[in-house]
Parts: structure tokens; sequence; C-alpha cells
């Protein structure tokens, strides 16, 4: 599901941000004012996101840090849908959460959020109503916004809990822990991120075409795993990606063609 951390002032333990990011492992991102500039920072490498961190911390102009840590529950073109996301030069956010009804293969929820916010009148967070309207909209979501001039606006603030001078939008900052927030319910990461009954395939992979149980065991036996592993799904998704396809049947294609070229070397490094 991701977590989100309004750092306002201080540096965040090292350890805080090790297990958030080993628990929100998919990418993460960074929202700051430097000299009334709005500005964003994503990667997928921990080292160098901590490494920048602790850079702009030291900085003594830099005051409030908004931190993001990705879990994909929707969107898997990489870098376009990390937060954080700039609603215009003057305002960005960062969204923990699920979107209800936003959000397909290729863009997130919080991409296609950010697309109708965009159309809004610049100091919409200004208005009661309008932050009322998108409380109720994102349901139990919750939404960081950092303005130019260095304010901060928290939407579901409640749902979320301040630890000293930190806002944290979950407690998976706390420790590693043997699950990940997958949408709004805690899935144990011994088991996987998906259902093995495969009741409701459709729901677990919605953006991928030709799902069924046999085509992800076809794939799983391909890459030399099982669909009970926790890092399944996200193999699943390297492929598609590396495949530009979310097609099943031409991923397997695909596979059996590389596989038979290169004697069964797996695209998948672990």
């Amino acid at each position: 599901m991701c977590i989100a951390i309004l750092n306002t002032k201080g540096q965040i333990k090292d350890k805080h941000i090790k297990n958030s990011w080993d628990n929100n492992d998919q990418g993460a991102g960074m929202l700051w004012n430097e000299s009334g500039q709005m500005q964003t920072f994503k990667t997928y490498d921990y080292k160098e996101f901590l490494s920048k961190y602790k850079e702009l911390r030291k900085n003594p102009i830099i005051n409030k840090i908004v931190l993001h840590f990705r879990i994909a529950t929707s969107g898997h073109d990489k870098y376009v849908n990390l937060h954080p996301f700039k609603v215009n030069d003057n305002l960005g956010f960062v969204h923990n959460g699920i979107i209800s009804g936003l959000g397909d293969q290729k863009h997130s929820d919080t991409f296609y959020f950010n697309e109708m916010l965009k159309k809004l009148p610049d100091n919409f967070l200004s208005n009661d109503t309008t932050r009322e309207l998108i409380s109720n909209y994102i349901g139990y979501s919750k939404l960081i916004f950092l303005h130019s001039d260095d304010s901060d606006t928290i939407i579901n603030e409640h749902l979320g809990h301040w630890s000293g001078l930190n806002w944290y939008s979950n407690d998976s900052y706390k420790q590693s822990n043997s699950f990940v927030y997958f949408g709004n319910e805690k899935v144990s990461k011994g088991t996987k991120t998906v259902k093995t009954t495969y009741n409701s395939l459709k729901d677990d992979y919605f953006f991928y075409e030709n799902v069924t149980s046999e085509n992800l065991k076809k794939i799983a036996t391909l890459i030399g795993t099982d669909i009970d592993s926790y890092y399944f799904m996200e193999d699943l998704n390297t492929l598609s990606y590396e495949f530009d396809t979310y097609d099943l049947n031409k991923i397997i294609k695909q596979l059996q063609e590389y596989n038979s070229e290169y004697n069964n070397d797996s695209l998948i490094n672990y």
C-alpha cells in the first residue's frame, strides 16, 4: 500500500527509513522546497535514496521533507508512477492507499487522481468544502500536500499518526514486518501478496490479460519459481515491463522463445 511520511524537522532514524523501504520496496521519492522552488527526487535504489535524504537534511535552508515508499497496486510503468506528484509549480503531494475506480495496467490510481487535481483552481486546498469532498472521494486513503511556501496539508490525518515531529500514514516504518500492506489489508510476506485459492484472479491481476491459474503456473515454471512466492507478482511485473505487454499468453510465448534460445537462463535476476 505504501507509506507516506511528513518529516517536519530533524532527521528520521536510519532504521525507520530502512524498515519503510523493506516493507514498501517498489521505489521511493521525496518532495521538498528549496529557495522557493518545489523539488522532487525518485529512485529504485535504497542507498541512493538514503544518501539523498541525508544530503537534504544537512542543508540548513530545507525544512519539511515529504517521503514516500511504494507498493504498486496498479500502474507499473516505472518512474511515471513513483511519488511524489506535482499538481502545479507550487503544490506537490504523495498518496497512501487505493482510490477506488482509478488505475490501470500502465498508470496508477494516484497518477489519474493528480490529473483530476490539475483541473481544479490553484488554491483548491484553501476551501474547506473542497478538502471535505476530496476526503470523501479517496475513502481510507491519506494524502500529504506540500506547498511552495512550505506549509502542508494532510487529508485524512486522523487515519495516520504523529510521532514527535513526524506524521506517518501507517506503522510500517517501525520494524521490518512479515507482512506488507496490499491495498488496505496486511498480507503475509511468508505466503504471497495475492490469494492462492484463485477464486478472484481477475481482481488480483486486474491489469493483465488472459489471466488463468494455468497461465500463471506456466510463467512461474518458466522463470523457476512458484505462484505462492512473495516475489512472484514483482517478477511478473518485471516481465511485463521487459516484454512491453500485459497479455499472459504473449509473456509465456516470449519466455518460451527466450529460454529456448538461451538455454533456460532466466530474465529474472535473483
